[in-house]
């Protein structure tokens, strides 16, 4: 068990820097836990909740021998107590799947372009979402009062092969809407719902003298992108000697794990893409620099 993964179990927060096989072992770990508390929640949920009507029951028949039914239902209740708090304290280990399961698609794709030792530098964040450090702002839309919440819970940073530097970070965008309804009658009914989106920032830094042109790009870095129909592109610059996309989802997304699938459009999708558009725009700033140099 890795220090990064120990600090995880304190904080919920996993940052490490290590290779990406070492990683990937620790995501195993944060799966199988999580696997592991599900199972924990739904067991001593449900037995804690079977043992209370029992006690109820025990309440009921024991006029007979009311000492006897005391001991059952002080029993009961408290076995069911003690479960009830076992899956209180399990579920505060249940996380978001799609999370800890984007970032080992993440890491998955990247590996192939890594070498074996070279150290990767990553934080994954497994925290609830809204919470007053990820507050944003609040307001209505409509006649919906809302909370705005924004959460950076994945960056992944790595040297690749070539030599270029590559960022990766994925941040949600959670909306929580409420409002209160009156009925005909009279009756006020409270209505809630939540909105979110997935955005992501890719940022590749390749070694400047292979790509002169980047700067000189300009509108065409934009014709190269290709993307999901589920995404859109918010923009595509030259940052820092460096070539950065941002994208966000249209729609709902999710990340299952190797081997399931899914309807729901897979996040690895979008940042994939996001990637060969970025190598599509580096390629195109060769072809303009070697059609410089053959011109000459």
């Amino acid at each position: 068990m890795s220090e990064a993964f120990q600090r995880f179990l304190k904080t919920r927060v996993y940052e490490n820097t290590a290779t990406a096989e070492e990683i990937l072992a620790d995501l195993q770990s944060i799966r199988s836990l999580d696997k592991q508390k599900e199972s924990e929640t739904m067991k001593f949920g449900c037995g804690g909740a079977l043992l209370i009507p029992l006690a109820l029951v025990g309440m009921l028949f024991g006029e007979s021998q009311p000492l006897l039914a005391g001991i059952w239902v002080v029993s009961l209740l408290a076995v069911a107590i003690v479960a009830i708090v076992f899956a209180v304290k399990a579920h505060h280990y249940d996380v978001e799947d799609r999370r800890y399961e984007m970032m080992h698609s993440v890491m998955d794709l990247l590996r192939r372009d890594i070498a074996a030792d070279t150290p990767v530098a990553v934080m994954l964040s497994l925290k609830p979402v809204a919470t007053r450090e990820n507050f944003q702002t609040k307001g209505k839309v409509g006649v919906w009062d809302f909370k705005l919440y924004h959460d950076d819970w994945m960056r992944v940073e790595a040297k690749l092969l070539d030599g270029t530097l590559c960022r990766v970070e994925l941040t949600e965008r959670h909306q929580q809407r409420s409002r209160w309804k009156t009925s005909a009658s009279g009756k006020s009914k409270h209505k809630s719902k939540t909105k979110s989106c997935l955005a992501a920032n890719v940022r590749l830094k390749p070694k400047t003298h292979r790509y002169t042109k980047l700067s000189e790009i300009g509108q065409q870095a934009a014709g190269a992108v290709q993307l999901p129909p589920w995404a859109a592109l918010k923009g595509i610059a030259v940052e820092d000697g460096g070539l950065a996309i941002k994208a966000f989802t249209k729609t709902e997304w999710n990340a299952p794990s190797l081997g399931k699938s899914s309807d729901t459009p897979h996040g690895i999708h979008l940042v994939a893409m996001m990637l060969l558009s970025l190598y599509q725009v580096l390629n195109l700033s060769r072809v303009i620099t070697k059609a410089e140099r053959d011109a000459e």
